[in-house]
């Protein structure tokens, strides 16, 4: 039994040195990318972005903790063995804080630098759709734009799993610096039938609406209080 555990080790320690990895530290951030429009009762995200201080490094382990007012978000970095450029390297991270049952103005901050890197509203949610989203949502796999010319078209992919699964209305809502998107789909009629089967979908829809400047938040609203989050550095 013994030799198998040595065995183990050995191999254990035999990957983790293949791997080069050094290292795990703290990594600052420079910016929150923060949609507006989250009630209490949603599952809320972020962008976080930041710059790397050389390119060998990689994003590590990401932990949120709501106190009073405040959200502190930290992430952590590994480095690797093997030459590496000085140059810094940009990133971003989708950060999850769930259900915060608050409502209320928060100040999101980097544990590590102590620097406020943005701010988030959230909403008491109406009693008449407490727990439930406010519109039904289309399922969402993918979202994105592409420009044709100077034009862009937002496209969305997905699942109906639904034969009566239709769109009714795209809302899209510029901000300070996300496109809020709400994918609605049309609600069913009375007593309408229904063959509930999954049937994949890509819808394309031009934005006529002014776009936040460069980079931002391209934020979809998404079935079952989830969203699809990119950030847009141009076209």
């Amino acid at each position: 039994m013994w030799k198998s555990a040595f065995v183990l080790l050995v191999l254990f320690s035999q990957s983790i040195f293949a791997s080069g990895f050094i290292a795990e530290m703290d990594q600052p951030l420079d910016r929150a990318f923060i949609p507006v429009g989250f009630d209490n009762d949603d599952s809320i995200e972020i962008v976080v972005t930041g710059k790397f201080r050389k390119p060998c490094l990689q994003l590590g382990i990401v932990s949120t903790e709501v106190e009073d007012s405040t959200i502190w978000v930290q992430l952590t970095a590994y480095e690797y063995e093997g030459s590496c450029s000085n140059a810094g390297a940009p990133f971003q991270q989708t950060v999850p804080l769930g259900l915060i049952q608050n409502a209320g103005i928060y100040s999101i901050k980097d544990r590590s630098s102590g620097k406020e890197i943005g701010s988030l509203i959230v909403d008491k949610a109406s009693d008449t759709t407490a727990g439930t989203d406010s519109n039904p949502y289309a399922s969402l796999s993918d979202a994105f734009l592409t420009w044709e010319g100077t034009t862009p078209t937002l496209v969305l992919r997905g699942l109906h799993n639904s034969t009566c699964a239709k769109f009714g209305k795209i809302e899209i809502t510029p901000q300070k610096d996300a496109l809020v998107v709400l994918p609605i789909l049309k609600k069913l009629k009375k007593n309408e039938i229904c063959d509930h089967k999954i049937a994949p979908f890509e819808m394309k829809t031009q934005v006529s609406e002014e776009l936040p400047f460069f980079p931002f938040l391209l934020h979809v609203r998404s079935m079952g209080g989830q969203a699809i989050s990119k950030m847009v550095y141009g076209r």
